[in-house]
């Protein structure tokens, strides 16, 4: 064990600070009165060593911290290791991780002068970049990487970082609460008491004005003058940072109205231990906050402790949350997606669902912002993606309360964060809005993918998040309910953002704050608080940090109870490199373990074809052809469509509509380009009543706009707000780049230096002496450029030779040919147009004029149609 440098400690005190109150606000802004708000601050230490260095030298790795938007900070530097290409440091570098905050930790190398003592400019060897959750997630908690400099393409050697939780952290702490002598309430008034416990600030801290950081809240109980509260298992990091001495504070509100303080008071870790080991109550005599001297009441803590066999004098030890994932545990994220009519018409600007290609919508915020977070514990970057509240095709007559956003449930996982934004965007072209809003089936669908992960089924480890996207109430709030409780006994939580200005009333009560959930089934009780409601709208101009917190913060408690409750299950041994050679390559769509659920339903699939008049084999073929939906209703129009469907296996419409919905799929999964639609394109009203009329300019059409890329934030972006981090997700902008994953990682350029604020005091180089910083300007940037201006000039040539979509008068989907020359819009008249400034000719006179005095953009590049030239004419 090292200590952390003492230039590092105001900061490391500061950080803690405001991570306090970011995490409070977070609370207070979701109305939080949730049960315990866990300690969701680790202490770990990263040991560091260099091997292969460019030259022998005098050592030194300088570690800096950005956590969310914030600068780089300096957080400590390891001691100076002189003559040597391959230094082994023993000084340790502090910091803390937090699961809800993206973190990211930058390790620069110098060369020290003896002759001086301080690193400058020329004497920089190199760097390196990473996420702390990749490092806390790599096997054995062990990783290596090269070292990058602006003016050495390779050659520089390599830094490996190994990653320890400090154990002092994970002591807790366990007392019974209960209450006497409040004061009286009126004949028409009944009392609703709960408790709030918060640390301390020590005095400087205090002064100035931080608010006191909330450790635990509890449930809400009401009608009694004399409460008594579930039994409180804290942390003692959370409760008072260690420190015996350190005041506790009890805070005895009512939630009558305006939250009212009716009395507070404090203890110490101190007291509680010796009420451990005397086996005696803790009293602390509550006062009232407008009079100090008057008593409000006496708050009780029995039962106090859980002590160690072994050390009777000694707080109990649990394990943590890092440590489960240490061990291996991947959290699998399952997103769920409202597509109702009451999110508005997708081509209006105040739809909830409106594209545009320069901003993110409410929907895609929302996405980026838990997807970006919880990425890091997925070994393969796969996640199911499913809407619910649309009709689907081919002849939009059934409302699907879940389908597949790829097309395939029975393969439903895309790639990656931008997979799922893919998929959202794609789905909303080809279904029609409708309603109502339903969640009970995708509860429980992701109950059935969760289960088979329950303690005492396999010795794999997997934690399930639910994430559910919606606008507004639902229509089956018991039957939700009923998942819910049921899904509570499974590794799994939901989170449900809530999107819009609509009521949100029934998002509170499945959140079970005051009430615990109760099965009308089996009239059971849920055994965990597994739900978190958000309110986005306002999260969306607050921090990026606001937000995870308020989405994730109880995620980890959540894990660690869920485990704890079961027999104590303790995680698997901490994971090495020989271990993570058998996990799957990221994004590779060969390797999907369908759970069981999902191979219950497509036998049950197939059993239904068959009785709707299939042959097994047609079912099976049909089955294979990517159903988007397995309703029974939908299921029974389409084997009777395919009945109808002479040239079914000659490649008749409604199969290509098949097959057209089966290539979409497979282009998340391995990566192809494919044709999407504009959402402006889609001017008939939603929902729409059947197929639209193939007379129709607006009807269900896809055409080229562009080919899928993977977008990363630039890391020249400042993001103040959530909207300003997701902003550009739709498409490119000023602080997006489609880069590989080689040309992702930035290179330090001697010219470019930190400002000076980010060193500590009495850090850095010597005064005038500029520092290395990321710039984009590198080599490797300069190719991230070039291949960006080659990707879009080859976007270009795919669009003009991809297939488009239109209605045939069937209402089926026929396949026309971009080089046919026929109009993309009304795909019957010739092309004879030329639109500028773009110049691409795609339209028919009639259509162009038509496009023009709507949308006002060409349907395949998305700009702005300033003339219209008959081309005939001209």
């Amino acid at each position: 064990m090292g200590c952390r440098q003492s230039s590092s400690v105001s900061y490391q005190t500061g950080i803690k600070r405001d991570n306090d109150e970011v995490r409070e606000a977070a609370l207070q802004a979701v109305g939080d009165e949730a049960t315990q708000s866990p300690d969701l601050v680790t202490r770990i230490e990263l040991k560091l060593a260099c091997s292969k260095l460019r030259r022998t030298s005098n050592c030194r790795v300088k570690v800096y911290l950005k956590s969310g938007a914030e600068k780089y900070q300096l957080i400590g530097k390891t001691e100076i290791l002189p003559d040597t290409q391959n230094p082994t440091f023993a000084q340790g570098i502090f910091l803390d991780f937090l699961f809800e905050v993206q973190q990211k930790v930058r390790f620069e190398v110098y060369h020290v002068p003896q002759s001086t003592g301080k690193s400058r400019e020329s004497d920089f060897l190199g760097l390196a970049e990473m996420h702390l959750a990749e490092i806390v997630t790599c096997p054995g908690g062990v990783v290596t990487r090269e070292l990058k400099h602006s003016t050495r393409p390779s050659g520089n050697g390599d830094v490996t970082i190994i990653a320890e939780e400090v154990q002092g952290t994970k002591r807790t702490v366990k007392f019974d609460m209960r209450c006497t002598g409040l004061p009286g309430k009126g004949i028409f008034s009944k009392p609703r008491y709960y408790v709030v416990i918060s640390r301390a600030m020590p005095a400087t801290e205090a002064q100035s004005g931080a608010p006191l950081p909330v450790v635990y809240r509890t449930e809400v109980v009401e009608d009694t003058s004399e409460p008594s509260f579930a039994t409180a298992e804290l942390p003692v990091e959370s409760l008072c940072r260690g420190d015996p001495a350190r005041k506790i504070l009890f805070q005895m509100m009512d939630k009558k109205g305006p939250d009212k303080l009716i009395g507070s008071g404090s203890c110490s870790l101190a007291d509680l231990q010796a009420a451990a080991i005397e086996e005696a109550p803790v009293v602390v005599q509550l006062l009232r906050s407008d009079d100090k001297a008057a008593e409000a009441g006496v708050l009780t803590l029995d039962n106090v402790g859980e002590l160690s066999k072994d050390d009777p004098h000694q707080l109990v030890k649990h394990v943590s949350f890092l440590e489960y994932i240490e061990g291996g545990l991947e959290i699998n994220l399952i997103v769920a997606i409202d597509f109702t009519f009451s999110n508005g018409d997708p081509n209006h600007p105040s739809s909830l669902h409106y594209y545009d290609p320069h901003s993110a919508n409410d929907y895609v915020m929302a996405i980026r912002a838990v997807g970006e977070i919880l990425e890091h514990y997925d070994q393969d970057k796969k996640y199911p993606v499913y809407g619910f509240g649309a009709k689907l095709p081919p002849d939009y007559s059934h409302t699907s309360h879940l389908f597949a956003c790829n097309g395939d449930y029975f393969l439903p996982e895309v790639v990656g964060v931008d997979g799922i934004v893919d998929a959202y965007r794609k789905a909303l072209q080809v279904v029609h809005l409708h309603g109502p809003t339903m969640f009970s089936e995708i509860v429980q669908l992701a109950s059935g993918w969760a289960e088979q992960y329950s303690v005492g089924k396999t010795d794999e480890q997997k934690y399930f998040i639910l994430l559910i996207l919606t606008d507004g109430a639902i229509v089956d709030l018991q039957a939700t309910i009923d998942a819910i409780v049921e899904a509570s006994k499974a590794p799994l939580s939901i989170i449900i953002v809530g999107v819009g200005d609509q009521d949100f009333g029934m998002m509170n009560v499945l959140d079970a704050d005051d009430h615990p959930l109760v099965s009308s089934i089996d009239h059971s009780t849920m055994e965990r608080d597994i739900v978190q409601f958000v309110p986005f709208n306002e999260f969306k101009d607050k921090s990026y940090t606001e937000l995870a917190m308020a989405t994730l913060d109880e995620v980890p408690r959540e894990v660690v109870n869920y485990y704890h409750n079961r027999n104590k299950v303790l995680p698997r041994p901490r994971r090495d490199a020989a271990d993570a050679n058998d996990d799957p390559p990221i994004g590779d769509p060969s390797v999907f373990e369908a759970p069981k659920c999902i191979e219950q339903d497509k036998r049950r699939t197939v059993r239904v074809l068959t009785k709707c008049g299939l042959s097994a084999t047609g079912a099976a073929r049909l089955v294979e052809d990517s159903l988007p939906c397995i309703d029974d209703e939908y299921l029974a129009a389409l084997a009777k469509q395919r009945l109808r469907e002479d040239n079914a296996a000659a490649g008749g419409p409604f199969y290509q509509c098949l097959q057209t919905l089966k290539q979409h799929n497979l282009s998340f999964a391995h990566g192809m380009n494919v044709s999407v639609l504009s959402s402006s394109e889609l001017s008939s009203p939603l929902p729409q009543q059947g197929p639209p009329s193939p007379s129709s300019k607006s009807g269900f059409r896809r055409a080229s706009a562009g080919s899928r890329m993977s977008f990363v934030r630039s890391s020249t972006r400042e993001a103040l707000s959530v909207r300003d981090v997701a902003g550009g997700s739709w498409g490119e902008n000023d602080g997006i780049s489609p880069v590989s994953e080689e040309a992702s990682v930035a290179l330090p350029n001697a010219s470019a230096p930190m400002s000076p604020e980010s060193e500590a005091p009495g850090e850095g180089p010597p005064e005038g002496v500029a520092r290395p910083e990321l710039q984009n300007q590198s080599s490797s940037g300069g190719r991230s450029s070039r291949r960006r201006s080659t990707g879009r000039r080859r976007s270009s040539t795919q669009r003009r030779s991809r297939s488009h979509i239109s209605r045939s008068s069937t209402g089926t989907i026929a396949v026309q040919d971009a080089e046919s020359g026929l109009c993309k819009v009304c795909f019957e008249n010739a092309t004879n147009t030329v639109l500028l400034p773009c110049k691409h000719q795609c339209m028919c006179l009639d259509c162009a004029a038509g496009v023009k005095d709507s949308t006002g953009k060409c349907p395949i590049c998305r700009l702005t149609i300033d003339t219209v030239i008959d081309a005939i004419q001209s």
